[in-house]
């Protein structure tokens, strides 16, 4: 039996080898290809974009895992994002919100095995609690999470159990009234949002559209937009940093500076606007000094630490720059 099964599967690669053209590829190219078809029909996007990436590296051309990349990409930064979300939200024991964002992985990767963990670890936190689900402290802790429709859900449930409790009322006026305001604002924000991607401006629009996401979380609409303009907003943040490149090198370190905060404020992360962005604040820190504007430099050596903490060379230069402060003012 065992026999017959590998005489099959050796069959099913060499049909799949045949019918893909992956005959004219290397044969551990064409073992990645066939093992990243097999991990995406068992939905094991990660794992499956791996294999087709890997392929891409060797065999640019080869359309096939282009357009396996292509499909799988928006899957997998999904999975990530919920993911830095729900870690995010678990770390601050923020279990509701947590647990949103693992089930929302879930969705996409039914398998996925750190969502399953963390969600597992959630329930074992929140079953010793279960008898204390509808007090206070339970929508207290919502509302500082911004979790307003559910926080809402459960103080009306405890005051149909505790119709006196003052406190109680007090709080359900404070999440009504939030949640009036918070909607009011992400209409006005959503409303913005789409005026700067009709006239094709993707980093104000995502600014607006997180800014919408992050008030009112429950509200999917934000993240749907945000989600909708992901290809567009790679493109403009590549494009600013070209930009900003050619300021640099032409050096107009304040309009550098402009540039590559907004992109970093989409994208916090982004390895070559933090490594341009040190670089020009760190010239900006010198330009102040050499005027012996020392505050500024300061100001500037000190935001320079934000992208390089560890950096010798700036600190010694900000205690140089404190140590001839101090000197001036003595002076004065």
């Amino acid at each position: 039996m065992l026999l017959l099964a590998k005489k099959i599967t050796a069959v099913s690669v060499s049909f799949i080898i045949i019918i893909t053209g992956l005959a004219s590829l290397s044969g551990c190219a064409s073992s990645n290809y066939v093992n990243g078809l097999i991990l995406k029909d068992q939905k094991e996007y990660e794992q499956a974009l791996q294999k087709f990436e890997r392929i891409n590296n060797n065999h640019p051309i080869y359309p096939r895992a282009q357009k396996e990349i292509k499909e799988l990409s928006p899957k997998v930064r999904a999975i990530k994002k919920a993911m830095e979300k729900g870690e995010r939200a678990f770390s601050k024991r923020y279990w509701q919100s947590a647990k949103r964002h693992f089930l929302q992985v879930l969705k996409i990767q039914p398998n996925h095995q750190e969502a399953k963990a963390r969600l597992e670890q959630i329930e074992a936190f929140l079953k010793p609690r279960a008898s204390l689900e509808d007090s206070l402290g339970e929508v207290e802790n919502l509302f500082k999470q911004r979790e307003l429709y559910l926080a809402q859900k459960k103080v009306q449930e405890f005051l149909r159990k505790n119709t006196k409790s003052q406190k109680a009322k007090t709080l359900s006026d404070q999440i009504s009234a939030e949640i009036k305001r918070a909607e009011s604002e992400v209409a006005l924000l959503l409303s913005k949002g789409e005026k700067f991607r009709q006239e094709g401006d993707f980093l104000n629009a995502f600014l607006e559209w997180q800014k919408a996401s992050e008030l009112l979380p429950e509200d999917g609409r934000a993240q749907e937009s945000l989600n909708g303009i992901e290809g567009e907003t790679e493109l403009a943040l590549k494009e600013n940093l070209k930009t900003a490149q050619k300021y640099y090198d032409e050096n107009k370190l304040a309009q550098v500076e402009t540039l590559l905060e907004k992109n970093l404020k989409v994208k916090p992360d982004d390895k070559p606007s933090q490594e341009l962005l040190l670089k020009t604040v760190s010239g900006i820190a010198l330009r102040y000094y050499n005027q012996n504007d020392y505050p500024q430099a300061i100001k500037y050596w000190e935001k320079a630490l934000r992208y390089d903490p560890e950096n010798q060379h700036i600190q010694k230069y900000i205690k140089k720059a404190q140590s001839l402060q101090t000197e001036l003012e003595k002076i004065e």
